[in-house]
């Protein structure tokens, strides 16, 4: 939706009269990315924290955290996952076939480590 309408929107009327051209093109470039799934990796996640980071930067107000604070945060959480968030998607439906789980093909990264899980849990 925000693809389709929002976007062609903003690059055809407001991009020209907005000092915030900068900004857009970085949420852009975000929204991309996330539809390419990239959020599910860890180094990808962090690669849209540094974008949206970026983003109407010295504007007058702080942040409530840090860059690096954020990311630490990222990497402890990442830490102390199961392990499943380092795993490649191969890897992950190789452990769901392995464990006898069932329903997991052509599942996304995210769900093939609800489903793994889950199965821990039990």
């Amino acid at each position: 939706m925000i693809k389709k309408y929002f976007i062609p929107f903003y690059e055809k009327y407001l991009l020209k009269r907005s000092g915030k051209a900068e900004t857009f093109h970085i949420f852009k470039e975000i929204l991309t990315r996330m539809q390419d799934n990239e959020h599910f990796e860890i180094e990808g996640c962090k690669r849209l924290v540094r974008l949206a980071h970026r983003m109407n930067f010295n504007k007058g107000s702080s942040r409530k955290r840090t860059l690096d604070e954020i990311l630490s945060i990222i990497d402890s959480k990442a830490a102390s996952s199961t392990g499943y968030y380092g795993m490649t998607v191969p890897q992950l439906v190789a452990a769901c076939k392995e464990k006898g789980i069932k329903g997991y093909s052509n599942l996304p990264k995210q769900n093939l480590i609800n489903f793994l899980e889950e199965y821990d849990s039990k």
